[in-house]
């Protein structure tokens, strides 16, 4: 499988609402049916070393069902949520309070059926995959409530979207392209993605890609 990436600019990391976790219009479809790809996305946000205390992380999970017209293009609907798992901090002790920690998102993306030419060591060309190119348009902001016991008062504070924030980055901040094969689970990880002001992801993707009669199906 290959994995790469390509830096998009973001502009601000503002407030903003989330978009929509599912697409209910259908268009360009054919008698073929769907292409649905199935992905899930486990984030670990971590420290890269310049920060000292006071600092906490979003460990989560995007998950996401998206379905393509057979001849590829963009998605003609979906379902995504971002789950946050744990927050944890720099010499405290941190709990979600929140009895609802996942959120709907939405993913842009992109399907080029048999674009992406698969060769042997020697150069020869072996077979054909599809090439699909995902990231996250309009970053969402949730707040979470967290319980903190940082050697004072124990204490139950919003968070601000900090977590969710954090999770997102790595799929807002650059869009990511993944060659998938037809009922093949693919599964890979990224160590040590970097994005401001001081943290580091090992991102973890697997995804299968297969074909439908119909949505939901």
């Amino acid at each position: 499988m290959k994995i790469c990436k390509i830096i998009i600019p973001l502009c601000v990391l503002s407030l903003f609402v989330s978009g929509c976790g599912s697409t209910d219009a259908v268009r360009g479809v054919t008698d073929n049916g769907y292409r649905k790809v199935s992905m899930t996305i486990d984030v670990v946000v971590k420290n890269d070393g310049s920060v000292d205390g006071g600092v906490c992380f979003g460990n989560g999970t995007i998950a996401t069902v998206l379905y393509f017209p057979y001849e590829g293009g963009e998605p003609v609907a979906q379902t995504s949520t971002l789950t946050v798992h744990s927050v944890p901090c720099i010499d405290c002790y941190s709990e979600i309070t929140d009895a609802v920690t996942a959120f709907p998102i939405e993913l842009s993306a992109v399907l080029e059926p048999s674009s992406v030419e698969i060769n042997d060591a020697d150069g020869n060309p072996l077979s054909m995959k599809d090439e699909l190119r995902f990231w996250i348009n309009t970053p969402p902001i949730h707040s979470l409530n967290i319980y903190y016991e940082c050697g004072g008062a124990p204490d139950t504070l919003p968070d601000y979207g900090s977590a969710v924030s954090q999770i997102a980055s790595p799929i807002v901040l650059t869009q990511w392209t993944q060659d998938l094969a037809l009922n093949v689970v693919k599964r890979s990880t990224f160590n040590d993605y970097a994005f401001p002001p001081s943290f580091l992801a090992d991102v973890t993707f697997s995804s299968i890609e297969t074909l439908v009669n119909n949505i939901n199906e």
